[in-house]
């Protein structure tokens, strides 16, 4: 038995030493053939926003990660977005800021038709060491649910590395800039393959109203952006719907807040997009110049 007990021991060490060779080996080549992995990816955005200097930080899903440059701002900013962050992870983002005192004089916020209409997790095996402990107490810990999400995950990732041996050199991976925004490369489609939901969660709610509540009382403008959708994004939703969506948002806002609406711009078109959804490289910077036209207003 002991010996058995030995032999394992010595097996797992060795496990555990190749594994991590072979992890540090194909890093490299991993990161030139398919970009940051979600995980590099968090994990910079969360390094680099407290090192930078800026007056505006940008905060939103992946609409707002992909589709916002800040290199197209006259005043310097980060864009601190990442793909399906909901409001609730906006509002600990900025509690992260505070704690590191990096709070921005202007905060731009995305929303979304769906913003509001889920939480959440398939993040939260990086964000629960990341952000602040009560981040983690809006979720009920599913034990098979959270090993499935870091397993599949794992898996994921050990193909690509193994497939990224055998793969050139990818001049047209996605990338992270040095501003925050995460570039990936596409051309747009006629195919829908997800379908939006109208709910609105009073859980996301009560987070979106925290952020405006923080940043009055940290007197911090909040600037609200709508990205231009699709018109087929837009068959999801009823009318009525949008229309009390955005009565919502201005309302909440007030009388001297901003909300910026591109819903209906027709100055996008599908070569601006990557997918059915989000802007493509171009289309970003052509978005982000709108947006600064815009902003520049309130920034002389």
């Amino acid at each position: 038995m002991k010996k058995f007990i030995l032999k394992f021991t010595i097996f797992i060490i060795l496990f555990v030493v190749v594994f991590q060779v072979f992890i540090g080996a194909t890093e490299e080549k991993l990161l030139k053939v398919n970009g940051p992995s979600m995980q590099m990816q968090i994990e910079r955005s969360f390094k680099d926003v407290i090192k930078k200097e800026y007056n505006m930080i940008i905060l939103g899903n992946s609409r707002m990660y992909r589709g916002v440059n800040p290199e197209m701002f006259g005043i310097s900013a980060y864009n601190f977005s990442h793909d399906n962050d909901t409001y609730n992870q906006m509002y600990y983002k900025l509690l992260y800021l505070e704690k590191e005192n990096k709070l921005p004089k202007v905060v731009l916020l995305g929303t979304d038709y769906f913003q509001f209409s889920f939480i959440s997790d398939t993040r939260n095996f990086v964000y629960k060491s990341l952000l602040d402990k009560e981040y983690i107490k809006d979720y009920s810990f599913d034990f098979n649910k959270y090993m499935n999400i870091r397993m599949t995950t794992l898996q994921k990732n050990l193909i690509l590395r193994v497939e990224s041996i055998f793969k050139n050199e990818n001049v047209n991976r996605p990338f992270m800039r040095e501003n925050g925004q995460f570039i990936y490369h596409g051309k747009g489609s006629q195919t829908k393959t997800f379908n939006r939901s109208s709910e609105m969660k009073d859980i996301q709610k009560d987070y979106y109203e925290k952020i405006l509540e923080f940043c009055r009382d940290k007197n911090i403008k909040v600037i609200v952006v709508m990205p231009p959708l699709r018109k087929i994004e837009l068959e999801d939703y009823q009318v009525d719907y949008l229309n009390e969506f955005n009565n919502y948002i201005n309302k909440s806002i007030g009388e001297e807040g901003i909300y910026l609406n591109y819903t209906y711009d027709k100055r996008f078109n599908i070569d601006d997009f990557w997918d059915i959804t989000h802007l493509d490289k171009k289309g970003a910077d052509k978005f982000s110049k709108m947006l600064w036209d815009r902003l520049k207003i309130n920034f002389p």
